[in-house]
């Protein structure tokens, strides 16, 4: 009789310890997500901006906010059956007047880039920080950049969607996920600095 008890008490034990070191690895992953470091790769190269963009062409690769210490590679997304992409290594954006496809180019003044990103430390983490008249560089891949100020800052709900609608004075819209369990919005909206 005192056999089973042992058995069925080795037993629970054993799955209770491996229970355990799953969810360990699935905190440490976690965690661990949101605190890598960025990959440089990209990063480096376009760290140093030179050329001032006058091309009406401009599709951004990359975002820095120095005041925050963000400097982010960018590259184009887009939104399927409703689902904006998303990527746990660099920032995407999209082109407002036609959200649906990839990001086209199309002329800088007469179309909003929306930036958006993980609220990881390597991506967006301290977008919260930016405040009105902060500055934004984007650089594209030829090194040329766009200088934009910052004009609001808005903390909305995910289901708040006219919140990136396009405001006659905004030319960038950046924005990642804030508060507890990421369940709010945090919106940056800027103009092109003249």
């Amino acid at each position: 009789m005192n056999v089973a008890p042992k058995y069925l008490l080795r037993t629970v034990s054993f799955f209770v310890i491996i229970l355990s070191l799953c969810l360990a690895i699935v905190c440490i992953s976690l965690v661990w997500q949101r605190i890598r470091p960025a990959k440089f790769t990209e990063l480096t190269r376009l760290t140093s901006f030179t050329k001032k963009s006058t091309t009406p062409n401009f599709i951004p690769s990359f975002i820095k906010i120095d005041k925050q210490e963000i400097a982010v590679a960018v590259e184009p997304g887009q939104i399927s059956d409703g689902k904006w992409t998303i990527s746990d290594d660099v920032a995407l954006s999209i082109n407002v007047e036609n959200p649906f496809q990839q990001y086209s180019a199309e002329k800088i003044n007469s179309s909003t880039i929306i930036i958006y990103g993980h609220n990881y430390l390597s991506i967006f983490d301290r977008l919260k920080g930016v405040v009105v008249d902060d500055e934004i560089v984007l650089a594209d891949q030829q090194g040329q950049t766009l200088t934009f100020v910052v004009t609001d800052t808005e903390v909305v709900k995910p289901s708040a969607i006219n919140a990136l609608i396009v405001r006659d004075t905004t030319d960038l819209v950046v924005y990642t996920c804030t508060s507890f369990l990421d369940s709010q919005r945090f919106i940056v909206r800027a103009q092109l600095k003249k």
